[in-house]
């Protein structure tokens, strides 16, 4: 049986024009429901990244540098925040890409967390370009006020939204999947605000009660971003002769 590729949803080309639609309401409904269907392998694979972070944070500082360094150092902070993006980097890429999988109805399970791997580099790249650039900007509008900070990490977080997912499921290079990201982002800038406004307070709610409300909001947050995805660039799936999706194992995330 013969196969060809199939795009499920929006269109990269269109969105970088800004022909697309896009609803608060209908994105946040749908990533709701993905993620009753689809919570576990999320779940599981958040799991096992953060006992990841905090292995390295233990051994880190056990050997290198001590907690109380840490603590008196603005410096040293920043490059352990730095150094936690570029680890985590390749498995959000890996989750992002389980939130996209499960946006058009595909399963996944928790080690795909792992498929980010084969975008290492350019994972790791975009995620410090991305966070170097938050950086500056919070800096500068702390400059004016510190509360500007909180909109300018709003509006960052809003921009580069699509970025890791661009490079991750379409193989975009660092620079391009971020430029890609701020011009879609700026075609339908107040519904990706709004988007990511949402998440934020929902993921800051859900951590009240003791962090348990992050069980679930975690998984969903990314379900919601591959929900975003699918509607704006577009999901790009190996079909067969009837032009449905393949079988889970066969799937051709390629370019």
């Amino acid at each position: 049986m013969s196969e060809q590729q199939k795009v499920i949803g929006g269109d990269l080309a269109r969105a970088l024009k800004g022909d697309f639609q896009l609803s608060l309401g209908d994105t946040i409904k749908q990533g709701f429901a993905v993620t009753q269907k689809h919570w576990a392998p999320l779940c599981l694979a958040f799991i096992g990244l953060i006992a990841i972070n905090i292995l390295v944070f233990l051994v880190i500082t056990s050997n290198f540098v001590s907690l109380e360094q840490i603590q008196q150092s603005a410096q040293t902070q920043l490059l352990m925040n730095l150094l936690q993006t570029a680890i985590s980097a390749p498995f959000l890429g890996g989750i992002a890409l389980m939130g996209i999988r499960h946006s058009i109805g595909l399963g996944s399970k928790a080690t795909d967390m792992f498929d980010g791997f084969s975008q290492l580099l350019p994972l790791v790249s975009v995620s410090l370009l991305s966070s170097a650039i938050a950086v500056v900007v919070n800096q500068l509008a702390l400059l004016f006020h510190p509360a500007l900070t909180i909109l300018s990490s709003l509006y960052i977080t809003s921009c580069f939204m699509l970025a890791v997912p661009l490079v991750a499921e379409r193989k975009m290079g660092p620079l391009s999947a971020l430029y890609a990201s701020f011009v879609i982002a700026h075609k339908a800038l107040p519904q990706f605000v709004l988007i990511t406004l949402c998440l934020g307070v929902l993921l800051i709610v859900a951590a009240l009660p003791l962090f348990l409300g992050l069980i679930w909001m975690l998984p969903m947050t990314y379900n919601v971003i591959g929900v975003l995805y699918r509607d704006v660039v577009g999901v790009q799936v190996t079909t067969d002769d009837s032009a449905q999706p393949t079988n889970r194992n066969e799937d051709n995330w390629s370019a």
